[in-house]
């Protein structure tokens, strides 16, 4: 009897026990997300950047009362301004919040940049200006990163990016670029994601070849001709063909192993041969009617035709 006893007041402890803990946790879980520290620095961030865009509105008000002419440009900031230019329009801005926010076109703005910079927005941070409203402003990445076809604006060529000399993983290309030239990022196997902005029209042939690391390009809605080649051997995922691109040029996607996705615009009249060839992952399209014309192998080795 002794024995059974000793038995059962050993469960009893140890249940006990795991009781405990499993409180212990849950106590630990309550005062961590209703932790009264954390939720007075939301309040005050939040309160803070509400009076930025008090004040923001109420210059901006006065600067278009002054505008008689009507042709007031909207307000646009150097990506993560200073302290100093940013009292321009905000009085009570203050250096805690330099690199964190900036105004562009009237509106104010967050940034998020890839490399560490003093005072980077957090992830809670982030969640905070998002539940505010305030919008993420994409960082350029340096023009100085990148070769151009000439340094003269009045020259056409000024608009041609030729060489990609970085080593950033993000790539946001300046809006100073109308054209990807060839060969302006190929075999580069640092980059994982590129933007290209609204001016952008051509990209060049072989412009991403073989940048095998490249998991996602953002193409604007004002690009109207992809060249042969440009983004084969990558690992793309998913692809949206812009409203101007009316026809796939051969080999565009070629070996595009990993693409699943891709989003056809309803202009697209032709794809070109081999255009989709070796995209086996391919899994996810559709056709649209204006297609008139598909070439030899354009979707050679894929599991949908």
């Amino acid at each position: 009897m002794k024995k059974n006893k000793r038995g059962i007041s050993l469960i009893v402890l140890i249940v006990t026990i795991i009781v405990i803990i499993i409180l212990a946790a849950a106590v630990i879980l309550t005062l961590s997300k209703n932790n009264p520290v954390e939720s007075a620095r939301e309040a005050r961030f939040k309160e803070d950047v509400r009076s930025f865009q008090d004040e923001l509105s109420m210059y901006l008000l006065s600067d278009i009362a002054k505008d008689s002419s009507g042709i007031r440009e909207k307000i646009t900031t150097e990506d993560m301004p200073s302290k100093d230019v940013m009292n321009n329009y905000i009085e009570s801005f203050s250096s805690k919040y330099e690199n964190k926010l900036g105004i562009y076109e009237d509106e104010l703005v967050y940034y998020k940049p890839d490399e560490e910079v003093k005072n980077k927005v957090t992830e809670k941070e982030e969640k905070w200006l998002q539940d505010l409203g305030i919008k993420l402003k994409v960082v350029e990445t340096s023009e100085e990163l990148f070769e151009w076809g000439s340094d003269d604006p009045n020259n056409p060529e000024y608009y041609t990016l030729k060489k990609y000399i970085g080593s950033k993983k993000n790539v946001v290309v300046p809006k100073r670029c109308h054209i990807v030239g060839e060969n302006a990022f190929d075999s580069n196997r640092d980059i994982t994601s590129v933007t290209l902005q609204e001016g952008v029209t051509n990209i060049g042939d072989m412009a991403f070849w073989d940048c095998y690391n490249l998991k996602s390009i953002s193409l604007p809605d004002s690009l109207e001709y992809i060249s042969s080649r440009s983004l084969s051997n990558t690992k793309l995922k998913s692809i949206i063909i812009p409203p101007k691109v009316t026809y796939i040029n051969s080999l565009v996607f070629y070996n595009c192993f990993y693409l699943e996705e891709v989003i056809f615009n309803d202009n697209i009249t032709g794809i070109d041969e081999m255009a989709f060839s070796y995209c086996n992952s391919l899994k996810n399209i559709t056709l649209p009617e204006s297609i008139t014309y598909i070439g030899d192998d354009a979707f050679e080795r894929n599991r949908i035709i």
